[in-house]
Parts: C-alpha cells; sequence; structure tokens
C-alpha cells in the first residue's frame, strides 16, 4: 500500500465488505510496516525522544525545587539567576508556584551568601 496514511481506513473499509453486520469503527488497528533494519532505527529513535521528554520533565522540577531552596535561603533573584546560570526572568518562573507547587514565601529573610 502506496498511502500509509489511509490504511487504517482501507482496513476498516475491507472489514466492513467482508462483514457487512458487524461495526469496526472501535476497533483497534495497529498499522505495522515491515521495515526490517530501519525498523529498529526508528524504535531506537522514538525511545530516545522518550527517555529525552522523560530527562527534561526531571531537570524542570528539580531547577523549580533549588531555584525555591535558594530563594528561600534569602539569595536574591539575581544572586539565584547567577548560581543556576538562568536569566533573573527564568528564575522569576521557576519560583512563581506552578504546577500546583506552592509559591514562594515573601517574607524578608536575612541575606545568606
Amino acid at each position: 500500500m502506496r498511502a500509509l496514511g489511509k490504511a487504517e481506513a482501507r482496513i476498516r473499509e475491507h472489514l466492513d465488505a467482508v462483514h457487512p453486520g458487524v461495526d469496526h469503527s472501535d476497533r483497534d488497528i495497529t498499522i505495522a510496516p515491515e521495515l526490517g533494519e530501519l525498523g529498529e532505527r526508528v524504535r531506537a529513535a522514538r525511545q530516545a525522544t522518550s527517555a529525552a521528554a522523560s530527562a527534561q520533565e526531571e531537570a524542570a522540577r528539580r531547577s523549580r525545587e533549588v531555584a525555591r531552596a535558594l530563594r528561600e535561603a534569602g539569595l536574591t533573584v539575581t544572586e539565584a539567576a547567577v548560581i543556576l546560570g538562568v536569566s533573573r526572568g527564568r528564575v522569576s518562573q521557576l519560583t512563581r508556584g506552578q504546577r500546583g507547587l506552592a509559591p514562594v514565601s515573601t517574607e524578608v529573610l536575612p541575606r545568606r551568601v
């Protein structure tokens, strides 16, 4: 089949023609082209993409956590930005309390450097 994007619809049409009284619209159809060695490379690339997304989520969680900890330890936004190697705006974003996390206390703390 040359039009892989239309394969699922074609399979459903075929099933409907062979079994006209059966509803095939809710059936799961998996299209698995035979790609040989290239198929392994595709699987490896998809796994690497998934692992990278998980690593990115973990890095973001850790960045939020440490940015908050730096601010709660009394460092200024500028100091936290220098330590983290990000902009002041990014520190503000990280400490804003996004994703259901509590915002940083606005209480003035003694400065420790």
